[in-house]
């Protein structure tokens, strides 16, 4: 069996290599400042804070509650018998806005539907009549955070 040769080391093709090996490993391990600046952010700088969140719903909430008052509903007059009558809501003007430790976030909404009726024997009658309230209902409705905006 023969004894193995010696490398020659300063041979110019074994540093060639040797330099271009570690010129690959260098720029695959080494993070230069081109690359980090196009770097994905972390989750902790695109997480919204708490802070954020609350001042998020509260704007969502009041522009419900603007939709809530448009679409008070006024059944249309029905006549019943001899008298004229008509059902209708109202959406009180008090609400709470509550924003729920729950992953991901939820917020509610809370308000008040005031049921009313009107009779009389023609719709002027009727119109000019004092209404009468046929039910109150506390309503609660929540919303879910759900990518970067309030969803219902």
């Amino acid at each position: 069996m023969e004894a193995a040769q010696p490398i020659d080391v300063h041979s110019n093709r074994i540093r060639n290599t040797l330099i271009i090996l570690i010129g690959v490993l260098l720029l695959f391990t080494v993070p230069t400042q081109a690359a980090s600046k196009h770097r994905a952010p972390t989750k902790k700088s695109s997480k919204i804070t708490r802070e954020n969140l609350e001042g998020s719903f509260r704007k969502f909430c009041d522009e419900w509650m603007q939709k809530v008052w448009a679409r008070a509903e006024s059944k249309d007059w029905v006549q019943q018998g001899d008298d004229v009558t008509r059902t209708y809501v109202e959406y009180s003007r008090d609400y709470t806005c509550e924003l729920m430790n729950e992953k991901p976030p939820v917020g509610k909404i809370n308000y008040r539907e005031n049921w009313y009726e009107q009779h009389g024997k023609t719709r002027d009658e009727a119109e000019a009549s004092e209404r009468t309230p046929v039910k109150i209902l506390e309503t609660g409705e929540l919303f879910s955070w759900n990518r970067g905006k309030w969803d219902f």
